[in-house]
């Protein structure tokens, strides 16, 4: 399960960077691109709205579904979609999996792989939140 659900995760982040390059960076490529401070900021920006966008709404519309998660079969069990729900996934996957991955430098990947592996599939995070994570 640990396995199945971090290649999943790897999986989506590849899907992830793939479109964002083309959907970022392809368009200045037909012009010279300039390393500002506002062009970071703007790179930033778009890539944590992407991520949001994968992670929080896909699923939220989808029925718990990512590409990667679709692929491997698991699936996030979203009892009812309400405001609620989409707040839990941005909790979950920008505030866990995102902010704190970077604040820890991915020790925090490392705990939730521990974690899952001695409870049998749930994360951490999935305990916390309350939600499921089913393998088909």
């Amino acid at each position: 399960m640990v396995i199945k659900r971090s290649l999943a995760y790897l999986v989506d982040l590849v899907i992830l960077s793939i479109v964002y390059i083309i959907l970022f960076f392809l368009p200045t490529f037909k012009t010279s691109f300039v390393i500002s401070e506002t062009s970071m900021y703007l790179f930033y920006t778009f890539y944590i709205v992407s991520y949001i966008l994968y992670f929080c709404l896909l699923p939220f519309l989808w029925d718990g579904w990512t590409l990667s998660k679709r692929l491997f079969k698991i699936q996030m069990i979203i009892p009812n979609r309400k405001i609620t729900t989409f707040l839990i996934l941005v909790v979950k996957y920008f505030i866990f999996r995102f902010l704190l991955n970077i604040v820890t430098f991915g020790l925090f990947i490392i705990f939730e792989w521990i974690y899952i592996k001695k409870h049998k599939g749930t994360s951490f995070v999935d305990k916390i939140l309350k939600t499921e994570v089913k393998v088909l």
